[in-house]
């Protein structure tokens, strides 16, 4: 019976978060250019706020941001802006990538775990900074926020990855940063572990969470004991 239960429960398939997990685009990205745009525009947002959106929904954000400004707040073109910004960093800046990564995918792939990536960035911009970090290669499939009908928190994005490669939920770790991919990975039913960086998280996601670690190359030990490796 316990070889049964074991079984059911090995980890298959690592689900991994792109921003803030596994590359530092929230504070080398999207903070540094959100701030710029907001500039261009005559507007200034504190930290708090900003971590608040990380992991979430472009909508949610924009509603946020006309709740914070007003309905004045030019919203279509300051998103646009951000994305013109983010794109030329990306192909002019090396992303830089998390504590421990490298490590957690070459452990992952020489013990044949499959990997994919659940993100709430859009396709096009996705690919383009897991090509730009090199990592791209490593991953099964890639669903990103445009690819789905309803974003983090919502567990659509999670759900999507694993049915997609033919996994049950039992045998799925979610790796994840923010408070909204936190519900979302919770909702799905997989198992979550949370590396806190720079967004926002809840007591309760952490109490939720199946661990919660330092870094990504913490993870190693916990699949190996899961694994029986």
């Amino acid at each position: 019976m316990n070889d049964i239960i074991v079984s059911m429960k090995k980890i298959e398939l690592c689900i991994f978060d792109m921003d803030g997990l596994m590359l530092d685009t929230e504070r080398y990205l999207w903070i540094i250019n959100e701030r710029k745009a907001l500039a261009e525009f005559g507007y200034e947002i504190d930290d708090d706020f900003l971590k608040r959106q990380m992991g979430g929904s472009w909508e949610v954000y924009r509603k946020n941001l006309m709740n914070k400004f007003g309905p004045d707040f030019p919203y279509e073109k300051y998103f646009e802006r951000i994305l013109q910004l983010n794109k030329y960093t990306i192909e002019n800046t090396k992303l830089p990538k998390m504590k421990g990564l490298m490590e957690l995918l070459e452990f992952l792939k020489k013990n044949h775990i499959r990997m994919s990536v659940a993100t709430s960035t859009s396709k096009v911009q996705a690919h383009a900074c897991l090509k730009n970090a090199e990592i791209y290669d490593y991953f099964e499939n890639i669903i990103c926020g445009d690819e789905v009908s309803n974003a983090k928190p919502d567990p659509e994005i999670y759900i999507k990855s694993y049915e997609a490669l033919g996994v049950s939920y039992e045998n799925v770790l979610i790796f994840e940063d923010a408070h909204n991919g936190a519900l979302s990975a919770l909702a799905s039913k997989a198992r979550l572990i949370l590396v806190p960086d720079l967004a926002y998280l809840s007591d309760d996601d952490k109490q939720k969470a199946f661990a919660v670690i330092n870094n990504l190359e913490e993870a190693i030990d916990i699949i190996k004991k899961e694994n029986q490796i």
